[in-house]
């Protein structure tokens, strides 16, 4: 067995390590993550952790003066807490310990030689200020400085899940695409092109006025010669012809150049900053809508309790502020692979910050029921000083580059930019200042610390990151918007058919606390010592939400069929082939062994894991396919191997003819399904059954649908006409009479339909239609009847 100065040893070392706070680890107070990746209580559950016991004796705040220790650097002039402490050993807990680890006749000798132990070992390990920092026994001392700043912050719900959930004004993220109409020349000049190229909605109709933002963001070329951007004027879009002239400026552009190569001669920004017109880029007027395709994020965003969020907007410092958060964000991850320390002294580190998440049920009622639980986010996150950020925010109105490639562009002004240095630093001062009280308001004491109180912390910057197989492509940033609640930005520089990752990242400002201990004092039971701290802000980049998603339009409906036989002719038929306009909403058919596919990838573009998809014509038709069998099918996979031909769409039309050649008097089946210049394919039309039937050279063809196969159903005759034509019963009409006054519906005599002199009801009008085009006259016979209530 162990000897007694062994274990005494052990105990420490399962505390008393290098990185943390040698009492909270002893005592069991560090969220600790288990193989699950899931935080474990803070309180003590193991015996060893219940060996001490620690007694807060006093609190007093010391203001900036010499009594705070130099140790804890206090440059930015905090306030520090002081707490006394008495650490003493649990008796009754280490008898107890002693005797489940096998130790025979615990006496209270041996109990008080067993705390010298400890205490030994606790001086040596932890509070030895001699030891050598580079010794393997170095630990945890009086005066070594600690910092803590763990935090939780909530993570929204998708929009579907707060639709779906009925959770009323929760916060929320909604990203998707949205495909508006084709634009060929457009889309194929854009194929090849860098994302930061293709028009963006802000700057394509001369809305931004920032000499700033067009040098940057409109993307100039760099020896100087005018972009697509301005070569091509928002009188374009009142024309119709914005994009085809896009493309074509970018073709005489390149010309000979290869279009991949682009990019090179193009002065492009990485980020699009927006400072503070967020009712600009919330885009009320639609203007989205004049583009063939775009992708819409939207999400909630922080109140910012704190106020420093406040601050900072207020102090008109958001594009120095940006800046300068970006500069040592970059400069930090770059340093961290080449493994230095960033220029501010921000790092890299594998991120354990604490996610709140929420399981959803429902109780018998059907209402829903949220539980919370926390659980750790790791990811390759930054960790940044907030004050030397802020006080390294005079912006110069130069953003921060990549050589001579700025690396953010501003869609508005930047108000920092044009102000003269005293009044920058003034507003510096008085910010600081301001920062300064509400971090000696809410920095917690190590006491707060002790019980497992959370640092409190505010989103300030978002940016949002736009990604393309696995590198980032672009990404906008901005200070958090107090007054919008709901951000949303229109994103059309995409492409047709990219699959795009949208990750969000919040920069947390985390006030956290920066402590050391100090006077350490024997005693015969333990020790006493004190534990001062001051505030810590830090600049932690979170993952708040993110979603993949494909630009894509839904597959067309299928087509209208009409055969039409030859005068005497018993071996050939014409078929007349319409594609239609409308919206369907069917469970897709896969017929061929591409289909699947096909349909897999319109349910990722419409968030559909089973069930119907969105059949529509927003596309131009490319063809038609036409199948068929000679014996009757029993399903529509019978097909599989049927397909006689493609037949191509009429240029400038949404049609064409094809010529069957037949057999008479045998029986044929056909389908046919549309194909849109995007490779979306319809569902089939119902199954026609054909007979061109010789009757002694008397030539007819004979037709039937068959819609569910072995079932025959005549085609239907009718056409949906609401679109076009609404009648509806005036409110004299319609309006409920109850007659005398009554208690309740049981004592109802008589009820009345409208209170007109002339109901209609039952009586028959004649509605007259006359086409604009033929003048011909279409008769309506019009009944209304009423079945529910009646005199």
């Amino acid at each position: 067995m162990a000897t007694l100065s062994e274990i005494a040893k052990k105990v420490v070392e399962i505390g008393g390590t290098s990185v943390v706070d040698p009492i909270r680890s002893v005592l069991g107070k560090y969220k600790t993550v288990d193989e699950n990746g899931v935080f474990v209580s803070l309180e003590a559950t193991d015996l060893c952790s219940k060996l001490f016991r620690v007694e807060f004796l006093t609190s007093e705040t010391l203001y900036n003066s010499s009594s705070i220790p130099s140790t804890l650097n206090n440059i930015h002039g905090y306030n520090a807490n002081k707490q006394s402490l008495q650490i003493t050993f649990n008796t009754a807990i280490i008898r107890e310990f002693l005797t489940s680890i096998g130790v025979e006749n615990v006496t209270s000798t041996l109990i008080d030689e067993f705390k010298n132990l400890l205490k030994d070992n606790i001086n040596t390990k932890i509070f030895n200020v001699n030891l050598n920092p580079f010794s393997e026994n170095y630990g945890i001392r009086v005066g070594k400085l600690f910092e803590e700043y763990s935090f939780d912050y909530g993570t929204p719900y998708s929009l579907k899940e707060q639709q779906s959930y009925n959770l009323g004004l929760t916060d929320y993220y909604d990203i998707n695409s949205n495909y508006n109409f084709y634009e060929k020349a457009f889309e194929e000049a854009i194929d090849n092109v860098d994302e930061r190229i293709i028009p963006n909605l802000y700057l394509s109709q001369d809305q931004i006025t920032s000499s700033f933002g067009y040098k940057h963001t409109r993307l100039r070329i760099s020896s100087g010669f005018a972009g697509p951007e301005d070569l091509v004027t928002s009188n374009d879009f009142s024309s119709g012809v914005y994009f085809d002239s896009w493309a074509d400026k970018i073709d005489s552009l390149l010309f000979p150049t290869n279009v991949r190569d682009y990019s090179s001669y193009i002065t492009q920004a990485t980020y699009i900053g927006i400072n503070k017109n967020f009712s600009f880029i919330a885009d009320t007027d639609n203007n989205r809508e004049d583009f063939p395709l775009y992708n819409k994020i939207e999400f909630t965003t922080d109140s910012g309790e704190l106020g420093i969020n406040t601050i900072l907007n207020e102090s008109d410092i958001n594009c120095s502020f940006i800046n300068t958060s970006l500069k040592e964000g970059l400069s930090t991850i770059s340093n961290f692979f080449s493994g230095t320390n960033g220029i501010l002294g921000g790092e890299t580190v594998v991120n354990y910050s604490i996610v709140k998440n929420s399981s959803i049920s429902f109780d018998e009622n059907n209402n829903p029921i949220i539980q919370y639980s926390y659980q750790n986010n790791p990811f390759i996150g930054l960790e940044l000083d907030f004050q030397n950020i802020l006080s390294s925010s005079i912006f110069t109105g130069q953003p921060p580059s990549t050589g001579s490639i700025p690396l953010i562009s501003y869609l508005d002004p930047c108000d920092d930019s044009n102000t003269d240095t005293f009044s920058k630093n003034l507003t510096y001062i008085l910010s600081k200042l301001k920062i300064n009280n509400i971090a000696n308001s809410n920095f917690r004491s190590y006491k707060q610390i002790f019980d497992g109180e959370l640092a409190q912390n505010e989103t300030l910057i978002y940016i949002v990151k736009k990604i393309t197989t696995s590198n980032q492509v672009q990404g906008f940033i901005f200070l958090n918007p107090l007054e919008a609640r709901n951000f949303v930005y229109y994103d059309t520089q995409v492409k047709y058919g990219q699959k795009y990752k949208y990750e969000v990242d919040a920069y947390q400002v985390v006030i956290g606390t920066n402590y050391i201990f100090d006077n350490y004092q024997d005693t015969s039971n333990g020790f006493d010592i004190d534990c001062i701290s001051i505030p810590l802000l830090k600049l932690v980049q979170t993952k708040y939400c993110e979603k993949e998603i494909v630009n894509a339009d839904s597959p067309p409906i299928p087509l209208d069929i009409m055969f039409v036989p030859y005068f005497g002719i018993n071996n050939k038929i014409s078929i007349y082939m319409n594609s239609q306009v409308g919206r369907r909403i069917e469970q897709p058919i896969v017929i061929l062994e591409q289909d699947q596919e096909i349909f897999d990838n319109n349910r990722t573009n419409q968030e559909i894991e089973t069930g119907p998809i969105l059949f529509e014509s927003e596309d131009p038709v490319s063809l038609f396919q036409i199948m068929r069998l000679e014996t009757k099918p029993s399903s529509y996979q019978d097909f599989k191997d049927s397909l006689i031909t493609n037949v191509n769409v009429l240029e400038n039309s949404f049609s064409n003819t094809y010529l069957d050649l037949v057999e008479p008097n045998k029986t044929y089946y056909y389908i046919f399904r549309t194909k849109d210049v995007h490779s979306n394919i319809s569902n089939p039309t119902p199954v026609y059954q054909l007979t061109l039937r010789d009757d002694g050279g008397a030539v007819y063809p004979e037709i039937e649908v068959l819609y569910n196969f072995d079932v025959e159903v005549e085609k239907d005759a009718f056409k949906a006409a609401r679109k076009y034509i609404h009648l509806l019963p005036s409110i004299t009409q319609t309006s409920i009479e109850v007659g005398e006054e009554a208690e309740s519906a049981n004592n109802l005599s008589q009820l009345k339909l409208g209170y007109a002199n002339d109901p209609v009801w039952g009586k028959q009008f004649k509605v007259r239609v006359r086409s604009k085009s033929t003048g011909k006259l279409v008769d309506f016979n019009v009944t209304f009847t009423n079945k529910e209530i009646r005199e």
